[in-house]
């Protein structure tokens, strides 16, 4: 997660961003940090095993997740940013997905919903993964 929100905050001098580039750089840069809090704690309950906890941290993401994604669709990057903005917006959307999944497998004790929503969370990573070399690109 915290990859794209360095390289953004390193590279927006590499071309010349809009305005609106530069904003949405720096709500992703400070949102990441948020989600990147959220999943260390969903991961350092699951590790522990304590359900309770786990579900509270899937809460927080979802809601921060929601938050996260309605402030990038706020704005409208370049067409160098574009895709790099539309595969976060899917990683936002699958970590969404995925903490709700979670959330509900743990309240009702599913390990099937629980795998569910880590397939999501691992399918957010893949999409952060492919924002950032999108992003490389645009940048050159």
């Amino acid at each position: 997660m915290l990859s794209i929100s360095v390289l953004i905050s390193v590279s927006v001098a590499a071309f010349m961003p809009t305005l609106e580039d530069s904003a949405w750089a720096n709500v992703v840069v400070h949102d990441s940090k948020v989600l990147s809090s959220d999943m260390s704690l969903i991961s350092s309950a699951a590790t522990a095993y304590d359900l309770v906890a786990t579900k509270k941290y899937c809460d927080f993401l979802v809601m921060d997740a929601t938050a996260t994604l309605e402030n990038s669709q706020a704005y409208s990057v370049s067409s160098e940013l574009q895709k790099s903005k539309d595969y976060y917006e899917l990683a936002i959307s699958s970590f969404k997905t995925g903490a709700e999944k979670v959330s509900d497998g743990c309240a009702s004790m599913n390990v099937d919903l629980m795998t569910e929503g880590t397939q999501f969370l691992t399918k957010g990573s893949e999409y952060i993964d492919l924002a950032t070399r999108e992003l490389n690109i645009a940048i050159g």
